[in-house]
């Protein structure tokens, strides 16, 4: 995510800036560049109509602001606002223009903290009332957590050759540690710590014996088996 400038927009930018100063005194340079450099049109590209507008009416301030001092920083807080976005790119125009490129996030679970009912996106943040399609499959995940602990668990559990959509629940405790529910109703306790071994455990008992309800790891160099 970030704003920048394309290389034939530079070229133009600095020949502009250099005709500037070799033919004009610093007064009318001052109201030149105001006007050269107005900004008077923002366009968005890879939203829906709905977001587009949206985005225009928050960045609507900086029409008529001049592009040479435009707040990078600003308009890169305000995007990360934007809670349905993934990523974006911010490109100024030179002389008068703004071009945003965005794309979507995705929603890759629900989520159940504190009795309240939101969703995780891959871009890390909870959305309350997505606008976006949400899949057929997506796990549940109860319990506090931190969106960065759940992504890091996530790729170990790829690791180990565990599927996306062989988990239907998640389970997160302040102990920092989680559970796991799979589709054929077996639950997984893991501990806080050596995760990837583990999960590596874990993959290898079920691979042997589908028929295992509850598979806890939680005390070391244990396991202990339910198969009610």
């Amino acid at each position: 995510m970030h704003l920048q400038v394309n290389k034939k927009n530079k070229i133009f930018f600095y020949f502009i800036l250099f005709v500037l100063f070799t033919t004009i005194n610093n007064h009318n340079f001052y109201e030149l560049k105001n006007k050269i450099f107005k900004i008077n049109s923002i366009e968005i590209y890879g939203l829906k109509d709905k977001d587009k507008i949206q985005v225009i009416e928050k960045f609507s301030y900086l029409l008529g602001k001049n592009l040479l001092f435009l707040d990078n920083n600003k308009i890169s807080y305000e995007m990360e606002k934007l809670e349905y976005l993934e990523n974006y790119k911010i490109i100024k125009k030179y002389p008068t223009s703004i071009n945003i490129y965005a794309d979507y996030t995705n929603i890759i679970a629900k989520t159940f903290i504190g009795g309240n009912m939101s969703y995780l996106a891959s871009n890390g943040k909870f959305i309350n009332n997505p606008s976006l399609s949400i899949p057929k499959f997506i796990p549940n995940i109860y319990g506090k957590f931190d969106p960065k602990d759940y992504f890091s668990f996530v790729e170990i559990l790829k690791k180990n050759k565990f599927q996306p959509n062989e988990i239907t629940e998640f389970f997160y405790f302040d102990s920092k540690r989680w559970d796991i529910k799979t589709r054929e109703d077996i639950i997984i306790k893991f501990p806080s710590t050596d995760l990837d071994q583990y999960v590596n455990i874990a993959k290898l008992l079920i691979k042997n014996n589908n028929e295992k309800k509850i598979i806890d790891l939680r005390v070391s160099n244990q396991v202990i088996i339910t198969n009610e």
